[in-house]
């Protein structure tokens, strides 16, 4: 298998992803780096599913341990897509490094809910909508549970139907 070859099978995996109308950002920067690796290493066999671990645990200043996993779990993606091409490519178990733990949320008592509600209703600059509009928001995300993202772009037009 020649590294022309998985280029090639890698634009068409991208692009095949994009018409089915998946954002593929984070693809097109990492999975480059992946195919510039099988370069590097001057395979010209079938990628194997140590070749995919190796490129994923490897180190890297901007990135932590969590970003091996989310590496490898991209590059399973493609080598599935690659294996229709190329039945001899192996592709990585799922699974096989552990996923990242989300830190447990924090929520807030009550009465920490009030008086930031009270903190935003005595915000500046005073007789504008800011006060309001900051206490209005912070009791919609402690009454629904929306993220706070999720909030900001809401607007009153969201709300007609």
């Amino acid at each position: 298998m020649t590294t022309d070859f998985v280029e090639t099978q890698l634009a068409a995996y991208v692009s095949l992803r994009e018409a089915l109308g998946f954002h593929m950002r984070a693809e097109r920067i990492i999975l480059p780096d992946f195919v510039a690796f099988v370069k590097a290493h001057q395979n010209t066999g079938p990628i194997r599913a140590q070749m995919a671990l190796e490129w994923a645990c490897q180190a890297s200043a901007h990135r932590g341990p969590s970003g091996a996993a989310r590496r490898l779990s991209l590059a399973r993606g493609f080598l599935l897509y690659l294996q229709a091409s190329a039945p001899d490519t192996a592709v990585p178990a799922p699974g096989l490094l552990p996923a990242p733990r989300r830190p447990k949320p924090y929520l807030f008592t009550p009465t920490q809910i009030t008086a930031l509600c009270e903190a935003a209703q005595a915000s500046r600059p005073h007789g504008s909508l800011r006060p309001y509009t900051l206490s209005s928001v912070l009791g919609l995300l402690a009454s629904t549970g929306l993220r706070v993202g999720e909030a900001i772009p809401l607007t009153d037009r969201s709300c007609q139907t």
